[in-house]
């Protein structure tokens, strides 16, 4: 975190007296999750712009404690509090569900009605509650993976968040059928077209070719998803 940073603090010290006698599902105090959420912003995704930091650490103290949208106004500015609030609206329970999660995943496609920043805190806030899952009950493990996959692995791939998709992904699979991603994982990791040998040597190949073709052209790999893998091997005859 940007931890000489006076607003980050003050953000911090407010979040956590406002989260005091909280607890997650793991029995780690509640505070613990918007820092991490902050965390993952910052030192996973490079993230340094201070109000989407600080947002990440008041994203939850509107809707879960007494704090207000105006105190938040009134103490951080205009900006923090519109990405608290659009942080809040993004997965208001009040909605229709069904109803929702095709309305955001319209609204991440078309930028001109939603504030990308949200969507990045969005998609923090979702990967730490979906790599704490584990101690959930076994019916919001499977209500939360299958709205991952209906909502928050579209939104990341919206943003060409590639590497987030596919954590999204792979996690809402392993809780949805553990056994067939179990067995999607043992075979991914035998099969030889995986290797880095392999991939390697292609990358190098098709370089080559890019080279003596004279085109102005780069060669990008990516790994598919577990859960797309076993998708696309669903729609083979």
């Amino acid at each position: 975190m940007v931890e000489t940073s006076p607003l980050l603090s003050k953000a911090g010290r407010l979040a956590q007296e406002a989260h005091e006698g909280q607890f997650r599902a793991e029995g780690l105090p509640y505070f613990t999750h918007p820092v991490e959420v902050a965390r993952i912003l910052h030192e996973e995704w490079k993230i340094d712009d201070e109000n989407i930091l600080c947002a990440a650490i008041l994203h939850d103290v509107v809707e879960d404690t007494d704090i207000t949208l105006d105190e938040i106004r009134v103490s951080f500015g205009e900006d923090i509090a519109k990405l608290v609030d659009g942080v809040s609206k993004f997965r208001s329970e009040n909605e229709d569900k069904a109803f929702l999660d095709r309305e955001t995943v319209r609204k991440v496609f078309d930028r001109t009605l939603i504030d990308p920043r949200v969507a990045v805190l969005r998609s923090a806030d979702r990967l730490h509650n979906m790599r704490t899952l584990e101690s959930m009950p076994r019916d919001k493990q499977l209500a939360k993976s299958q709205e991952t996959l209906s909502v928050y692995s579209k939104l990341a791939e919206s943003l060409g968040m590639w590497v987030v998709m596919k954590e999204l992904e792979d996690l809402s699979f392993k809780y949805l059928n553990t056994t067939e991603y179990e067995k999607w994982k043992e075979r991914l990791e035998n099969d030889p077209r995986n290797s880095d040998l392999f991939i390697g040597h292609t990358v190098s190949s098709l370089e080559a070719i890019v080279r003596e073709s004279d085109v102005n052209a780069s060669v990008e790999v990516r790994r598919n998803t577990l859960w797309r893998l076993r998708q696309k091997s669903e729609k083979i005859p």
